[in-house]
Protein backbone atom coordinates (compact mmCIF):
# COMPACT_ATOMS: atom_id res chain seq x y z
CA UNK A 1 0.00 0.00 0.00
CA UNK A 2 2.89 2.35 0.74
CA UNK A 3 4.36 1.77 -2.71
CA UNK A 4 0.96 2.47 -4.24
CA UNK A 5 0.73 5.76 -2.38
CA UNK A 6 4.14 6.82 -3.60
CA UNK A 7 3.23 5.96 -7.19
CA UNK A 8 -0.03 7.94 -6.92
CA UNK A 9 1.80 10.99 -5.54
CA UNK A 10 4.41 10.64 -8.28
CA UNK A 11 1.69 10.59 -10.96
CA UNK A 12 0.12 13.76 -9.54
CA UNK A 13 3.48 15.53 -9.53
CA UNK A 14 4.23 14.42 -13.09
CA UNK A 15 0.83 15.62 -14.27
CA UNK A 16 1.38 18.97 -12.62
CA UNK A 17 4.80 19.23 -14.22
CA UNK A 18 3.33 18.38 -17.61
CA UNK A 19 0.70 21.14 -17.28
CA UNK A 20 3.39 23.64 -16.33
CA UNK A 21 5.55 22.60 -19.28
CA UNK A 22 2.60 22.98 -21.65
CA UNK A 23 1.86 26.45 -20.28
CA UNK A 24 5.47 27.53 -20.71
CA UNK A 25 5.59 26.09 -24.23
CA UNK A 26 2.66 28.32 -25.23
CA UNK A 27 4.54 31.38 -23.98
CA UNK A 28 7.84 30.44 -25.67
CA UNK A 29 8.81 33.27 -28.12
CA UNK A 30 9.36 32.35 -31.75
CA UNK A 31 12.50 32.86 -33.91
CA UNK A 32 14.84 32.13 -31.00
CA UNK A 33 13.93 35.36 -29.12
CA UNK A 34 14.72 35.58 -25.42
CA UNK A 35 11.76 35.00 -23.12
CA UNK A 36 10.21 38.03 -21.47
CA UNK A 37 12.01 39.40 -18.42
CA UNK A 38 11.34 37.47 -15.24
CA UNK A 39 10.23 34.33 -17.12
CA UNK A 40 12.20 31.15 -17.82
CA UNK A 41 11.53 28.05 -19.87
CA UNK A 42 11.12 24.78 -17.96
CA UNK A 43 13.17 21.73 -18.96
CA UNK A 44 13.53 18.44 -17.12
CA UNK A 45 16.95 17.84 -15.59
CA UNK A 46 18.73 14.66 -14.49
CA UNK A 47 18.17 15.62 -10.85
CA UNK A 48 14.43 16.02 -11.47
CA UNK A 49 14.26 12.64 -13.21
CA UNK A 50 16.16 10.99 -10.37
CA UNK A 51 13.84 12.53 -7.79
CA UNK A 52 10.78 11.31 -9.69
CA UNK A 53 12.25 7.79 -9.96
CA UNK A 54 13.03 7.74 -6.25
CA UNK A 55 9.49 8.79 -5.40
CA UNK A 56 8.11 5.91 -7.43
CA UNK A 57 9.76 3.42 -5.05
CA UNK A 58 11.86 0.33 -5.71
CA UNK A 59 11.56 -1.22 -9.15
CA UNK A 60 9.65 -4.51 -9.12
CA UNK A 61 11.73 -7.51 -10.21
CA UNK A 62 10.99 -8.98 -13.61
CA UNK A 63 11.10 -12.77 -13.83
CA UNK A 64 8.71 -14.77 -15.97
CA UNK A 65 5.96 -16.45 -13.97
CA UNK A 66 7.03 -15.00 -10.63
CA UNK A 67 4.84 -12.76 -8.47
CA UNK A 68 6.72 -10.36 -6.17
CA UNK A 69 5.51 -7.81 -3.64
CA UNK A 70 7.39 -5.39 -1.40
CA UNK A 71 7.72 -6.47 2.21
CA UNK A 72 7.38 -4.01 5.06
CA UNK A 73 9.82 -6.12 7.09
CA UNK A 74 13.44 -7.17 6.64
CA UNK A 75 14.28 -10.56 5.13
CA UNK A 76 14.67 -12.40 8.43
CA UNK A 77 11.37 -11.16 9.85
CA UNK A 78 9.62 -11.76 6.53
CA UNK A 79 10.71 -15.40 6.54
CA UNK A 80 9.76 -15.81 10.21
CA UNK A 81 6.29 -14.44 9.53
CA UNK A 82 5.97 -16.56 6.39
CA UNK A 83 6.88 -19.78 8.18
CA UNK A 84 4.36 -19.06 10.93
CA UNK A 85 1.57 -18.17 8.50
CA UNK A 86 2.29 -21.16 6.25
CA UNK A 87 2.25 -23.57 9.19
CA UNK A 88 -0.96 -22.10 10.60
CA UNK A 89 -2.49 -22.57 7.14
CA UNK A 90 -1.94 -26.34 7.33
CA UNK A 91 1.29 -26.49 5.32
CA UNK A 92 4.41 -28.43 6.24
CA UNK A 93 7.76 -26.63 6.07
CA UNK A 94 10.23 -28.78 4.15
CA UNK A 95 13.35 -26.62 4.37
CA UNK A 96 14.63 -23.09 4.87
CA UNK A 97 17.58 -22.27 2.63
CA UNK A 98 19.72 -19.28 3.63
CA UNK A 99 21.34 -18.51 0.27
CA UNK A 100 23.31 -15.56 1.69
CA UNK A 101 24.59 -17.61 4.63
CA UNK A 102 25.69 -20.41 2.31
CA UNK A 103 27.44 -17.89 0.08
CA UNK A 104 29.31 -16.47 3.06
CA UNK A 105 30.49 -19.94 4.07
CA UNK A 106 31.84 -20.33 0.54
CA UNK A 107 33.70 -17.02 0.83
CA UNK A 108 31.30 -15.14 -1.46
CA UNK A 109 29.11 -12.07 -1.00
CA UNK A 110 25.34 -12.07 -1.44
CA UNK A 111 22.75 -9.69 -0.05
CA UNK A 112 20.17 -11.25 2.32
CA UNK A 113 18.38 -13.92 0.27
CA UNK A 114 16.37 -16.76 1.85
CA UNK A 115 14.14 -19.48 0.39
CA UNK A 116 11.32 -21.23 2.25
CA UNK A 117 10.08 -24.56 0.84
CA UNK A 118 6.74 -25.82 2.12
CA UNK A 119 3.86 -27.89 0.86
CA UNK A 120 0.44 -29.42 1.31
CA UNK A 121 -0.12 -32.81 -0.38
CA UNK A 122 -3.87 -32.25 -0.28
CA UNK A 123 -3.46 -29.27 -2.60
CA UNK A 124 -0.57 -30.45 -4.76
CA UNK A 125 -1.19 -34.15 -5.37
CA UNK A 126 -3.95 -33.61 -7.93
CA UNK A 127 -1.65 -31.41 -10.01
CA UNK A 128 1.10 -34.04 -10.05
CA UNK A 129 -1.44 -36.73 -10.91
CA UNK A 130 -2.45 -34.72 -13.94
CA UNK A 131 1.10 -33.93 -15.03
CA UNK A 132 3.96 -35.84 -13.45
CA UNK A 133 6.56 -33.20 -14.33
CA UNK A 134 4.75 -30.81 -11.97
CA UNK A 135 6.61 -32.63 -9.22
CA UNK A 136 9.77 -30.68 -9.95
CA UNK A 137 8.05 -27.38 -9.11
CA UNK A 138 6.35 -28.66 -5.98
CA UNK A 139 6.42 -28.17 -3.00
CA UNK A 140 5.75 -24.45 -3.13
CA UNK A 141 8.62 -22.01 -2.70
CA UNK A 142 8.75 -18.43 -1.43
CA UNK A 143 11.86 -16.27 -1.84
CA UNK A 144 12.64 -13.24 0.32
CA UNK A 145 15.55 -10.97 -0.54
CA UNK A 146 16.91 -7.46 -0.10
CA UNK A 147 17.69 -5.42 -3.21
CA UNK A 148 20.40 -2.83 -3.73
CA UNK A 149 18.23 -0.06 -2.31
CA UNK A 150 17.60 -2.01 0.90
CA UNK A 151 13.99 -2.86 0.00
CA UNK A 152 12.90 -6.36 0.99
CA UNK A 153 10.82 -8.42 -1.43
CA UNK A 154 8.72 -11.57 -1.12
CA UNK A 155 8.06 -13.65 -4.24
CA UNK A 156 6.51 -16.93 -5.29
CA UNK A 157 5.86 -18.84 -8.50
CA UNK A 158 2.52 -18.07 -10.13
CA UNK A 159 0.63 -21.37 -10.00
CA UNK A 160 -1.04 -20.55 -13.32
CA UNK A 161 2.39 -20.17 -14.91
CA UNK A 162 3.47 -23.54 -13.52
CA UNK A 163 0.24 -25.19 -14.67
CA UNK A 164 0.77 -23.86 -18.17
CA UNK A 165 4.42 -24.91 -18.16
CA UNK A 166 3.52 -28.48 -17.22
CA UNK A 167 0.38 -28.67 -19.38
CA UNK A 168 -1.97 -29.22 -16.43
CA UNK A 169 -5.57 -29.40 -17.66
CA UNK A 170 -8.97 -29.84 -16.06
CA UNK A 171 -7.85 -28.35 -12.75
CA UNK A 172 -8.98 -24.73 -13.09
CA UNK A 173 -10.90 -24.65 -9.80
CA UNK A 174 -8.01 -26.20 -7.89
CA UNK A 175 -5.51 -23.82 -9.48
CA UNK A 176 -7.73 -20.84 -8.69
CA UNK A 177 -7.97 -21.88 -5.06
CA UNK A 178 -4.20 -22.33 -4.74
CA UNK A 179 -3.59 -18.99 -6.46
CA UNK A 180 -5.88 -17.17 -4.02
CA UNK A 181 -4.28 -18.87 -1.02
CA UNK A 182 -0.75 -18.01 -2.17
CA UNK A 183 -1.72 -14.37 -2.67
CA UNK A 184 -3.32 -14.20 0.76
CA UNK A 185 -0.28 -15.83 2.37
CA UNK A 186 2.08 -13.39 0.66
CA UNK A 187 0.09 -10.32 1.65
CA UNK A 188 -0.46 -11.46 5.25
CA UNK A 189 3.29 -12.02 5.50
CA UNK A 190 4.61 -8.89 3.79
CA UNK A 191 2.10 -6.34 5.11
CA UNK A 192 1.36 -5.17 8.64
CA UNK A 193 -2.13 -5.50 10.10
CA UNK A 194 -3.13 -1.93 9.21
CA UNK A 195 -2.19 -2.46 5.58
CA UNK A 196 -4.03 -5.78 5.47
CA UNK A 197 -7.19 -4.08 6.76
CA UNK A 198 -7.15 -1.93 3.63
CA UNK A 199 -7.05 -4.90 1.26
CA UNK A 200 -10.08 -6.55 -0.27
CA UNK A 201 -8.87 -10.13 0.18
CA UNK A 202 -11.45 -12.63 1.39
CA UNK A 203 -10.55 -13.72 4.93
CA UNK A 204 -12.45 -16.97 4.67
CA UNK A 205 -10.55 -18.33 1.64
CA UNK A 206 -8.52 -20.74 3.75
CA UNK A 207 -11.64 -21.89 5.63
CA UNK A 208 -13.23 -22.92 2.33
CA UNK A 209 -10.29 -25.15 1.33
CA UNK A 210 -11.96 -28.37 2.51
CA UNK A 211 -15.17 -27.68 0.59
CA UNK A 212 -13.20 -26.70 -2.50
CA UNK A 213 -11.16 -29.90 -2.27
CA UNK A 214 -14.35 -31.97 -2.15
CA UNK A 215 -15.64 -30.14 -5.22
CA UNK A 216 -12.51 -31.06 -7.14
CA UNK A 217 -12.44 -34.76 -6.25
CA UNK A 218 -14.23 -35.67 -9.49
CA UNK A 219 -11.58 -33.84 -11.50
CA UNK A 220 -8.81 -35.57 -9.56
CA UNK A 221 -10.36 -38.97 -10.29
CA UNK A 222 -10.32 -38.08 -13.99
CA UNK A 223 -6.70 -37.01 -13.61
CA UNK A 224 -5.85 -40.41 -12.12
CA UNK A 225 -7.40 -42.13 -15.15
CA UNK A 226 -5.27 -39.94 -17.39
CA UNK A 227 -2.22 -40.84 -15.32
CA UNK A 228 -2.96 -44.53 -15.82
CA UNK A 229 -2.56 -43.93 -19.56
CA UNK A 230 0.48 -41.86 -18.51
CA UNK A 231 2.02 -39.33 -20.78
CA UNK A 232 4.76 -37.21 -19.33
CA UNK A 233 4.41 -33.61 -20.39
CA UNK A 234 7.41 -32.07 -22.13
CA UNK A 235 7.51 -28.67 -20.44
CA UNK A 236 9.77 -25.89 -21.53
CA UNK A 237 13.20 -26.04 -19.96
CA UNK A 238 12.96 -29.58 -18.55
CA UNK A 239 15.56 -32.21 -19.44
CA UNK A 240 14.44 -35.84 -19.03
CA UNK A 241 16.65 -38.94 -19.24
CA UNK A 242 15.46 -42.56 -19.18
CA UNK A 243 17.07 -44.80 -16.59
CA UNK A 244 18.27 -48.34 -17.13
CA UNK A 245 17.82 -49.13 -13.44
CA UNK A 246 14.83 -49.59 -11.11
CA UNK A 247 13.22 -46.65 -9.35
CA UNK A 248 14.89 -47.36 -5.99
CA UNK A 249 18.27 -47.91 -7.64
CA UNK A 250 17.98 -44.72 -9.68
CA UNK A 251 16.99 -42.68 -6.62
CA UNK A 252 19.90 -44.14 -4.67
CA UNK A 253 22.20 -43.34 -7.59
CA UNK A 254 21.09 -39.70 -7.60
CA UNK A 255 21.67 -39.31 -3.87
CA UNK A 256 24.96 -41.18 -4.09
CA UNK A 257 26.19 -39.04 -6.99
CA UNK A 258 25.29 -35.88 -5.09
CA UNK A 259 27.31 -37.09 -2.10
CA UNK A 260 30.27 -38.22 -4.20
CA UNK A 261 30.48 -34.81 -5.89
CA UNK A 262 30.57 -33.07 -2.52
CA UNK A 263 27.26 -31.30 -3.08
CA UNK A 264 24.83 -30.38 -0.30
CA UNK A 265 21.81 -32.70 -0.12
CA UNK A 266 19.18 -30.20 1.04
CA UNK A 267 16.04 -32.36 1.12
CA UNK A 268 14.30 -35.37 -0.40
CA UNK A 269 10.56 -35.07 -1.01
CA UNK A 270 8.60 -38.28 -1.60
CA UNK A 271 5.54 -37.06 -3.50
CA UNK A 272 4.00 -40.54 -3.53
CA UNK A 273 4.25 -40.82 0.23
CA UNK A 274 2.69 -37.38 0.58
CA UNK A 275 -0.19 -38.44 -1.65
CA UNK A 276 -0.80 -41.50 0.52
CA UNK A 277 -1.17 -39.30 3.61
CA UNK A 278 -4.27 -37.73 2.04
CA UNK A 279 -5.70 -40.96 0.69
CA UNK A 280 -4.47 -40.53 -2.89
CA UNK A 281 -2.32 -42.69 -5.14
CA UNK A 282 0.68 -41.58 -7.14
CA UNK A 283 3.25 -43.77 -8.93
CA UNK A 284 6.79 -43.55 -7.48
CA UNK A 285 7.78 -39.88 -7.71
CA UNK A 286 10.54 -38.36 -5.58
CA UNK A 287 12.25 -34.98 -5.71
CA UNK A 288 15.90 -34.61 -4.69
CA UNK A 289 17.01 -31.07 -3.81
CA UNK A 290 20.74 -30.36 -3.70
CA UNK A 291 23.13 -27.50 -4.30
CA UNK A 292 26.59 -25.98 -4.43
CA UNK A 293 26.88 -22.36 -3.20
CA UNK A 294 30.06 -21.86 -5.20
CA UNK A 295 28.11 -22.55 -8.41
CA UNK A 296 24.78 -21.00 -7.44
CA UNK A 297 25.90 -17.76 -5.79
CA UNK A 298 27.29 -16.16 -9.00
CA UNK A 299 23.90 -16.74 -10.61
CA UNK A 300 22.13 -14.99 -7.73
CA UNK A 301 24.67 -12.19 -7.84
CA UNK A 302 23.46 -11.59 -11.39
CA UNK A 303 19.79 -11.74 -10.35
CA UNK A 304 18.59 -12.68 -6.88
CA UNK A 305 15.26 -13.90 -8.24
CA UNK A 306 16.95 -17.06 -9.55
CA UNK A 307 17.17 -18.03 -5.88
CA UNK A 308 13.61 -19.33 -6.17
CA UNK A 309 14.88 -22.02 -8.57
CA UNK A 310 17.91 -22.87 -6.47
CA UNK A 311 19.12 -25.21 -5.04
CA UNK A 312 19.07 -27.57 -8.02
CA UNK A 313 16.47 -30.34 -8.23
CA UNK A 314 16.15 -33.76 -9.83
CA UNK A 315 12.82 -35.55 -10.13
CA UNK A 316 12.94 -39.35 -10.21
CA UNK A 317 9.66 -40.84 -11.46
CA UNK A 318 8.23 -44.05 -12.84
CA UNK A 319 5.64 -44.05 -15.62
CA UNK A 320 2.72 -46.45 -16.09
CA UNK A 321 4.84 -48.74 -18.25
CA UNK A 322 7.42 -49.06 -15.48
CA UNK A 323 10.03 -46.88 -17.20
CA UNK A 324 12.04 -44.87 -14.69
CA UNK A 325 13.09 -41.33 -15.61
CA UNK A 326 15.20 -38.52 -14.20
CA UNK A 327 14.20 -34.90 -14.95
CA UNK A 328 15.89 -31.60 -14.10
CA UNK A 329 15.63 -27.93 -15.04
CA UNK A 330 17.84 -26.81 -17.91
CA UNK A 331 20.12 -24.02 -16.55
CA UNK A 332 19.72 -22.20 -19.87
CA UNK A 333 15.98 -22.02 -19.19
CA UNK A 334 16.60 -20.60 -15.71
CA UNK A 335 19.05 -18.05 -17.12
CA UNK A 336 16.49 -16.85 -19.64
CA UNK A 337 13.65 -16.83 -17.12
CA UNK A 338 15.55 -14.63 -14.67
CA UNK A 339 17.45 -12.52 -17.19
CA UNK A 340 20.90 -13.62 -16.04
CA UNK A 341 23.80 -11.80 -17.65
CA UNK A 342 27.55 -12.26 -17.57
CA UNK A 343 27.36 -15.83 -16.26
CA UNK A 344 27.56 -17.87 -19.46
CA UNK A 345 30.59 -19.80 -18.21
CA UNK A 346 28.85 -20.63 -14.92
CA UNK A 347 25.68 -21.75 -16.73
CA UNK A 348 27.71 -24.02 -18.98
CA UNK A 349 29.51 -25.49 -15.98
CA UNK A 350 26.24 -26.18 -14.12
CA UNK A 351 24.72 -27.72 -17.25
CA UNK A 352 27.65 -30.10 -17.57
CA UNK A 353 27.49 -31.07 -13.90
CA UNK A 354 23.76 -31.83 -14.05
CA UNK A 355 24.20 -33.85 -17.24
CA UNK A 356 26.91 -35.88 -15.56
CA UNK A 357 24.82 -36.46 -12.43
CA UNK A 358 21.82 -37.58 -14.48
CA UNK A 359 24.06 -39.86 -16.55
CA UNK A 360 25.50 -41.48 -13.44
CA UNK A 361 22.04 -41.89 -11.91
CA UNK A 362 20.48 -43.49 -14.98
CA UNK A 363 23.49 -45.62 -15.88
CA UNK A 364 23.74 -43.89 -19.25
CA UNK A 365 27.01 -42.05 -18.64
CA UNK A 366 29.11 -45.16 -19.24
CA UNK A 367 27.15 -46.06 -22.38
CA UNK A 368 27.55 -42.54 -23.75
CA UNK A 369 31.28 -42.62 -23.12
CA UNK A 370 31.61 -45.98 -24.85
CA UNK A 371 29.67 -44.72 -27.85
CA UNK A 372 31.89 -41.62 -28.07
CA UNK A 373 35.04 -43.77 -27.91
CA UNK A 374 33.69 -46.03 -30.68
CA UNK A 375 32.95 -42.99 -32.83
CA UNK A 376 36.44 -41.61 -32.23
CA UNK A 377 38.05 -44.93 -33.19
CA UNK A 378 35.94 -45.17 -36.36
CA UNK A 379 36.81 -41.60 -37.30
CA UNK A 380 40.55 -42.18 -36.71
CA UNK A 381 40.44 -45.20 -39.03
Amino acid sequence: MLAGGRKFLSVLLMCAAAMLLASCAEEQPENGEEPPSGEATMAPTEDTAMEETAMEGAMAPDAEGMIAIESEFDVDETITRLEQNATEGGNMVVETVDHAGAAEEAGLDLAPTTLLIFGNPEAGTGLIQTSRSMGIDLPQKFLAWEDESGQAWLAYNDIEYLAERHEVTGMDEQIGMISANLQTLAEETAMDEAAMDETTMMEDTAMEDTMAMEDTMAMEDTAMEDTAMDSMASPEGLVTEESGASFDETLANVEGAVEEEGLNLVATVDHSEGAATVGEELPPTTLVIFGNPEAGTPLMQSSQTVGIDLPQKMLVWEDAAGQVNVSYNDPEYLAERHGLEGVDEEIEMVSGALEMLAGNATGMMGETTAEEMTMEETTSQ
